[in-house]
């Protein structure tokens, strides 16, 4: 079964997660990880910018919040 994570400019944030999991978390992670006053609307299911613009949906598989770059990934799951 595969996994993914999320990731914060190429740095591992959550791992070990099914992709709806990782999904489900990454708007929380954004509002959590980023320095720039981004927020997660869980009503809308969208994350605004400190503008109040609309810059990513429910569904979207990355986040780009100011300098912070947010994506779902698939782990390389390699057996030994």
């Amino acid at each position: 079964m595969s996994t993914f994570k999320i990731t914060q400019n190429g740095k591992d944030l959550k791992t070990g997660l099914t992709k709806q999991e990782a999904l489900g978390q990454l708007f929380v992670v954004v509002e959590d990880f980023t320095n720039n006053n981004y927020v997660y609307d869980n009503e809308n299911e969208t994350i605004k910018s400190p503008s109040g613009q609309i810059i990513a949906k429910q569904g979207d598989e990355y986040v780009s919040a100011g300098d912070d770059y947010f994506e779902v990934e698939e782990e390389n799951n390699e057996e030994d």
